[in-house]
């Protein structure tokens, strides 16, 4: 899910900022929180959801709780009325910041892994070549890369 980004000011509005900051941040839709509060299944748009999360309806102690474990921070933190920020950021912000970029990172390895798997059930040969590499010096390889520059 895809929230708009909010400026610090307008997220200050909000009786809750920080837990409005995560819910854009981490772009989890609206029925993943209610399913986390204990309200169950929840339509994405559920006037009673926004509610709780935009301060305007009682929030219960059992369903911030549930919250706070489905962004893996404290309740004190994401039910403060002051907008937690670091550098001029939301702390969401470079939570998820930080998140994405550990993901997208193994996502690249991931991919650079399945085409190396993919060449090498290609060319099974070089299964063999990489089995010999692999009890060579560094000196054997790099004199070994020296002559394939060579050729």
């Amino acid at each position: 899910m895809n929230y708009q980004r909010l400026s610090n000011d307008e997220l200050q509005k909000f009786k809750y900022p920080n837990l409005i900051a995560e819910l854009i941040e981490s772009g989890y839709s609206i029925c993943t929180c209610a399913d986390h509060m204990g309200l169950g299944i929840r339509e994405e748009n559920d006037p009673e959801i926004w509610g709780k999360l935009r301060g305007e309806i009682e929030i219960f102690a059992s369903e911030a709780l549930g919250l706070a474990r489905l962004y893996g921070v404290g309740a004190d933190y994401l039910f403060s009325d002051e907008l937690k920020t670091i550098y001029g950021m939301t702390y969401a912000f470079c939570r998820w910041s930080d998140y994405n970029a550990k993901r997208d990172k193994e996502h690249q390895e991931y991919l650079t892994r399945q085409e190396i798997e993919r060449e090498l059930r290609k060319k099974p040969y070089l299964l063999e070549f990489i089995r010999e590499a692999t009890h060579w010096t560094k000196r054997e390889v790099e004199e070994a890369i020296a002559k394939l520059k060579i050729a």
